[in-house]
């Protein structure tokens, strides 16, 4: 499971979520697929939520959330989201959000970063 934030204005107007490869989940999911190598992951097998909105905060309430991580694997998609994960003890891989700013933004570095966090998983699941 991969942990967002939330929608962006661009994605609420367009009606887009993270299943569509748009916006952020292109970089997310092209830097999947750089890394099948390590680990493969197939974005239509994943589920996704945005922490911050309806369906998120319901999963965090109820527990779901930590039941996940207990069962599979989640991944936290930025600090904030990390942060809300870490204060409600669900254990989680940290990644950068693929629509963070700054060097991580280019193709390369998020591919190599993504990379990482996939060798992490990689080694824990053996």
């Amino acid at each position: 499971m991969f942990v967002g934030e939330e929608k962006s204005p661009t994605a609420i107007r367009k009606g887009w979520s993270w299943e569509d490869g748009r916006l952020a989940a292109k970089q997310l999911f092209r830097a999947l697929d750089n890394s099948r190598d390590i680990l493969s992951i197939d974005p239509k097998d994943c589920k996704f939520v945005n922490l911050f909105e309806p369906e998120g905060i319901k999963m965090l309430f109820n527990g779901k959330l930590k039941t996940w991580a207990r069962k599979g694997i989640v991944v936290a998609l930025g600090k904030k989201v990390s942060n809300m994960l870490d204060t409600y003890e669900i254990r989680h891989y940290k990644m950068v959000h693929p629509a963070a700013r700054g060097n991580i933004r280019k193709k390369e570095n998020y591919i190599n970063h993504t990379r990482e966090v996939l060798q992490k998983i990689k080694n824990d699941i053996k």
